[in-house]
């Protein structure tokens, strides 16, 4: 995860793990994915990484979710989403977020979701950064600890991984 940021804001843990045939969404033993455990409702930390984009190009944004592990509960909701900035690496005024807007893939009740991807997607006028950024949006009531696996992550020109 050397090139994706950990947030200090929100609970919980976030890790890399090693790629593994039974954890991975595709089966890909050489990939990977990032798992977040959190005990409580949430929300959990983020994890992040800002890309540049240009003006008037779509994009398509795509990722797989997983919930619970072979030690563990799943968590109530997991999301990831897309923020818009009008300055290079993430920073300036955000112009658009995902919330209510279309750009945001939840989690709700299966295995490892498909793997969505949503768009194509015009980024707002004068946008040249985009953030995604992916954590527990709702982790348990009871206060146990949950886990969500998060794979797949697309921001792209194209539509395809």
């Amino acid at each position: 995860m050397s090139s994706w940021t950990v947030d200090s804001t929100g609970t919980g843990e976030v890790a890399w793990l090693a790629p593994t045939v039974d954890d991975d969404v595709s089966s890909c033993p050489f990939s990977g994915h990032v798992e977040i455990a959190l005990s409580g409702a949430g929300p959990s930390k983020r994890f992040s990484q800002c890309a540049p984009v240009a003006d008037f190009v779509q994009y398509y944004f795509g990722a797989a979710l997983h919930n619970g592990n072979a030690t563990g509960q799943g968590c109530e909701q997991g999301e990831c989403d897309v923020n818009w900035f009008d300055s290079a690496g993430c920073t300036g005024t955000q112009l658009g977020s995902s919330t209510g807007g279309g750009d945001t893939i939840q989690w709700l009740n299966s295995d490892w979701s498909t793997s969505y991807i949503n768009g194509p997607q015009t980024p707002p006028a004068n946008a040249v950064s985009a953030r995604v950024s992916c954590y527990i949006s709702e982790g348990t009531s009871d206060g146990n600890t949950c886990y969500m696996h998060f794979d797949k992550l697309l921001l792209s020109t194209s539509n395809s991984y």
